[in-house]
């Protein structure tokens, strides 16, 4: 996979054609690897009772905190997250039309993890605008604002703003 993505990065400069078949597969393995990944740092952080440091408020002093292995841990995983739905989100620009239905809900899953990842990285501005994106694709989808993706992406949202209010 390593070798491959690189012939299917898409940039506004080059064109050329995307193997649909295989990026169709290599974005869904993306996607389900972020997803483990996403679940991993929940998981490490309840069993270690890791809370992720958030950002002062600007205009206070804010010295740099030496963070335990547990919390980088973590950190580490939701960083892990966000890149891999940023390239899952790129690489979606490469699907034919064929996959449109599939480019929606791999999109609309990927800018949900991915406002997930931003939120608990305390960058909640992003994660916000991330999550209202899935919520757009999702209204102009087919299956419209209800079903499982549309249940997942307020679940989501919702931690966000629970990670937010810990501030």
């Amino acid at each position: 996979l390593r070798k491959e993505l690189p012939k299917w990065r898409i940039s506004t400069h080059d064109s050329f054609e995307v193997p649909s078949e295989k990026l169709f597969v290599a974005i869904w393995s993306l996607a389900e690897l972020a997803y483990f990944y996403a679940r991993r740092a929940k998981i490490l952080a309840h069993a270690n009772n890791v809370t992720v440091p958030h950002p002062r408020p600007e205009g206070r002093s804010n010295p740099q905190r030496k963070l335990n292995a547990e919390t980088e841990l973590v950190l580490q995983h939701w960083g892990i997250v966000s890149a891999i739905c940023w390239l899952c989100i790129d690489l979606c620009k490469g699907l034919s039309a064929a996959y449109s239905d599939f480019e929606v809900s791999a999109r609309v899953k990927c800018n949900t993890l991915y406002g997930l990842a931003l939120g608990y990285l305390s960058r909640f501005s992003e994660a916000h605008r991330r999550l209202n994106e899935g919520h757009a694709l999702l209204s102009r989808s087919r299956s419209g604002l209800k079903g499982t993706e549309f249940s997942v992406l307020h679940l989501r949202r919702a931690e966000v703003f629970l990670s937010q209010a810990e501030v």
